[in-house]
């Protein structure tokens, strides 16, 4: 997972983004603890979600406490106590690392590939270590590396076609999270469709760089575009495709029956999903003036407040 998954922080009340923070907190701890602290630099928005999905399903919850940490030793920050959910999502962080960077060293021409290369016998090690207690997890991440390989080695330009194995991978590591059956059916279709707006969300912010670099993209290659100013439409296409996966996904989380962190998941889904497409789409201008800042932050609400009116 690529670090998409994230609330849209203004409208998150103070006490949920606390909550927020302290299951970010607790993952990354949790990461250091059983994988090294090397392990704390991968760390990124979509596994604190896992997780966060996670704890929301289970019977019990440990809750939180103010907790001291390495990187900010000075200062206590609430922290979430701990629990089966963060071990889960920190092994599927580090079995993920692995898979990537074992893809990017066959994908990429030896000297773009040394940083994975360097990297791959420690992600190998972790992996090894994730495995031991989540074997089915690692199966799940395998068969998804090799299904999207086979798919770009395809030139695919379906873009159902190339989303699958990202939405496969998601919809079973999802329905790990709980042995309810009805609560695995939703989470099994919840994890599909968040992971086809991952794969295409990712696409859709590769575009450019994939266009510069020749790499497969899967609009690029639908759209058969030739020429750097075709990108546009490509981009207006995948905007519309973007923006019908997080309404299916925002649909299917209603059915959830979460028992804790309703209100920050639903943000998630309603608002941070729909603030990182626009994000994507319309870029902001980097390091804005204060008065640029307040312009940007009311056209990601005037975005999000359209969406809603529109029914999706």
């Amino acid at each position: 997972m690529f670090g998409y998954i994230k609330p849209f922080q203004p409208n998150l009340r103070v006490k949920e983004f606390e909550m927020y923070k302290g299951v970010y907190c607790a993952l990354c701890k949790c990461m250091g603890r059983e994988y090294g602290i090397l392990s704390r630099m991968t760390l990124n928005y979509d596994f604190a979600f896992l997780a966060m999905l996670g704890l929301s399903v289970q019977e019990t919850c440990a809750g939180f406490e103010r907790q001291r940490c390495l990187f900010n030793p000075l200062k206590k920050c609430l922290c979430c106590k701990g629990g089966e959910a963060f071990s889960f999502s920190a092994a599927a962080s580090m079995v993920m690392l692995y898979y990537k960077l074992k893809d990017n060293v066959a994908d990429q021409t030896f000297l773009k590939s040394i940083p994975a290369r360097l990297a791959l016998p420690y992600a190998a090690h972790m992996r090894k270590k994730a495995r031991k207690r989540y074997e089915a997890l690692d199966g799940v991440m395998e068969e998804y590396i090799e299904a999207q390989g086979r798919v770009e080695a395809e030139n695919t330009q379906s873009v159902d076609e190339a989303a699958v194995p990202t939405a496969r991978m998601l919809s079973k590591v999802c329905a790990m999270l709980s042995g309810d059956e009805r609560e695995k059916r939703v989470l099994t279709r919840l994890g599909y469709c968040l992971g086809r707006w991952i794969y295409l969300i990712d696409a859709a912010d590769d575009m450019q760089k994939d266009f510069a670099s020749g790499n497969y993209n899967v609009f690029l290659r639908r759209s058969g575009i030739t020429k750097e100013n075709e990108i546009p439409g490509a981009r207006e296409y995948a905007e519309q495709v973007l923006e019908r996966t997080e309404v299916e996904a925002a649909a299917t989380f209603d059915l959830l029956e979460e028992k804790r962190f309703g209100p920050i998941l639903e943000n998630i889904f309603y608002e941070g999903l729909p603030m990182v497409a626009r994000r994507v789409f319309h870029p902001v201008e980097k390091n804005p003036s204060p008065k640029g800042r307040r312009r940007q932050a009311e056209q990601e609400k005037s975005g999000l407040k359209k969406t809603e009116v529109s029914g999706e």
